[in-house]
């Protein structure tokens, strides 16, 4: 059975994760992740297509990350010592096994944190 997220579900569970993601990179030093309502839509739209696989395709963390990959290679990022959103390089554009730790935990936090909003919404009355 194929679940469906609706627009406002994948709006607010991607809001949701992207903040717990910007905080959990603020507490390891990384300033760079800007606020949910200061992102254009051109770069929330990695974040809705996250969220969207994860509830309907039940993406864990490590399929998250490959999905991230491919959607980011199509658009002409490649890996790169830093994240530069000019010359669309990111350090995190490899194979899963390749990732930081921390980073395979932020990753792994980002999926429960989906999980657990869609759940709460689900739940809430109509």
């Amino acid at each position: 059975m194929s679940i469906k997220i609706q627009p406002y579900e994948v709006d607010a569970c991607a809001r949701h994760a992207h903040e717990g993601h910007r905080i959990y990179r603020q507490l390891m030093g990384d300033l760079s992740h800007k606020p949910w309502d200061e992102i254009d839509v051109v770069h929330r739209q990695p974040v809705y297509v996250a969220v969207i696989g994860i509830v309907e395709s039940d993406d864990d963390a490590v399929r998250s990350h490959e999905r991230w990959v491919q959607n980011l290679t199509a658009t002409g990022w490649t890996k790169g010592e830093k994240k530069d959103g000019e010359r669309k390089t990111h350090p995190n554009l490899v194979p899963w096994e390749d990732l930081p730790n921390e980073v395979q935990e932020l990753n792994k936090m980002f999926v429960r944190s989906v999980k657990s909003m869609i759940t709460a919404l689900w739940h809430l009355p109509s």
